[in-house]
């Protein structure tokens, strides 16, 4: 029997020697170990990919940051008032496109406050369906409570004497709490209401459990809530009044201040109340994060037109000169809605397009210099929108010193003032009428704008004011050509 060793050698099966070639063909990597030099090119490969998929991302992200800065806006300006242009200047082309966000979304609905109270309604209705016996009481005048902060003459306080005249005339009973006196003590003491004044809140004694319902006015009555959060008066009605804009743009400080006690202080007040009314739309927005679904707007207020009376004494040579502007200038403003969306530059792009013509009737002097003055009273100080409305100008070849930007927080009587013309320059469907155009009408301001229904329901084209077809600017320059000529500047 010989050994293994000197034995035949043995042969490798063909098919074991196909199925390891196969192999061999399909994964080359497994043939031998690869390289140090292989491996470093295999890793240095990997590496510009990644680098070069990072510069790609950083990138994307610069010119999606580039979008939302002015110098962008100023880019987009150029290139839509070029579509504006061969198209007519046709708003719909612009919204069609999606470029143009008239702000449609921006609408306050007080659905869980209309939702509660059809609840509660319901619910009455219910028990005295099912209670036959009702119990019958002797006749006693729903009694109400007023606070205010003073008892100074005031736009809030015309609004509540006049209110609560009305009320008194179908059986309503006041009495009236305020922290400081005023010349309206004796308006509501002629109208036959007690009026107490609350010189220590410390030491308040009064049994609130007397009223059906307290309705305090303005921010500054704040203190007399210390009540109201204790029993047992956490059960009363009551409706708070906020006609200032004061506290919301506070707000925004607190959690950057590290003021959350402070801020939350005023959150509970909020929610005590069972109603917080504002004059209008603007305010419940502005003040959305003490938002307790108890939000409610009654539109209207008499405080634009009490400011206009206090403005027309103002002197406005005094005012032009102020501003930088002579006796002879025609100042137009541009004013427009209060909420701020995505559209409002390339509305006043539009609008500032339109005005352009009129360069024609107020050329520039040997001194360049142009009696055509336009305002664009807009924004807040805060904000950088200045430079937005300084680079539209440049691009549509505004002289310089024409048009000019002024905050609303700023110098906005100042402004309406000062106009010759106003042109309301936002195509927003409001939900109530403007306020900075009640302004402006009680100014005596003639005024050119665009026929939204709420603008359309109470200024008369031709009458009070000029009207423009939203949809199509072409319609704007006619509208402002026939106030130019009625009102003879000039041209």
């Amino acid at each position: 029997m010989g050994s293994l060793e000197s034995g035949v050698p043995l042969k490798r099966d063909p098919l074991l020697r196909s199925s390891s070639t196969g192999r061999t063909e399909r994964h080359p990597f497994l043939q031998r170990p690869r390289s140090k030099f292989s491996r470093f090119l295999l890793l240095k490969k990997l590496d510009y990919l990644q680098w070069i998929c990072t510069v790609a991302v950083f990138l994307f992200f610069v010119v999606l940051f580039q979008m939302f800065l002015p110098g962008s806006v100023v880019e987009k300006s150029g290139v839509l008032m070029k579509n504006v242009e061969l198209n007519s200047e046709d708003l719909r082309f612009l919204k069609e496109l999606g470029l143009l966000d008239f702000g449609e979304d921006i609408r306050f609905e007080p659905s869980k406050l209309l939702e509660k109270f059809q609840k509660e309604a319901r619910e009455a209705s219910l028990t005295s369906a099912m209670n036959r016996t009702r119990q019958h009481f002797g006749y006693r005048k729903p009694q109400l409570a007023l606070v205010f902060a003073d008892l100074s003459v005031a736009s809030q306080q015309l609004l509540m004497v006049t209110v609560a005249a009305a009320l008194q005339e179908i059986g309503y009973a006041f009495s009236v709490y305020s922290l400081e006196d005023g010349p309206v003590h004796d308006v509501w003491r002629s109208l036959g209401v007690p009026v107490t004044i609350i010189h220590d809140q410390s030491e308040l004694n009064i049994d609130w459990l007397n009223y059906d319902g307290i309705l305090v006015n303005s921010l500054e009555a704040k203190g007399i809530f210390s009540c109201f959060v204790q029993e047992p008066f956490k059960s009363l009605p009551i409706l708070w009044t906020i006609h200032e804009q004061a506290l919301a743009t506070r707000s925004r400080k607190y959690s950057s201040n590290r003021q959350i006690e402070l801020f939350n202080d005023w959150k509970r007040l909020f929610s005590r109340s069972t109603v917080v009314v504002f004059p209008n739309y603007f305010l419940p927005m502005v003040y959305s994060v003490f938002d307790a679904g108890n939000f409610f707007v009654i539109p209207g207020s008499p405080a634009e037109a009490c400011k206009a009376d206090s403005i027309m004494v103002l002197d406005k040579n005094h005012l032009l000169a102020k501003m930088g502007y002579g006796s002879e200038d025609v100042v137009i403003t541009i004013v427009g809605s209060q909420f701020l969306y995505r559209g409002l530059w390339l509305e006043h792009s539009i609008v500032l397009r339109a005005v352009l013509p009129l360069l024609e009737d107020f050329p520039l002097d040997n001194n360049s210099y142009s009696h055509l003055k336009i305002i664009v009273l807009s924004g807040d100080s805060t904000s950088n929108y200045s430079s937005v409305v300084e680079a539209i100008a440049y691009n549509l070849k505004y002289p310089s010193g024409i048009v000019k930007h002024v905050a609303v927080d700023m110098a906005a009587d100042s402004v309406l003032s000062i106009s010759d013309v106003v042109i309301y320059g936002s195509f927003l469907e409001e939900q109530s009428f403007p306020d900075i155009l009640i302004k402006a009408m009680c100014l005596g301001k003639p005024i050119v704008a665009p026929d939204l229904s709420m603008i359309r329901k109470y200024v008369d084209d031709r009458v009070n004011g000029y009207l423009f077809p939203k949809e199509n600017i072409r319609f704007f320059h006619k509208s402002y050509c026939k106030l130019f000529r009625k009102e003879s500047y000039h041209l």
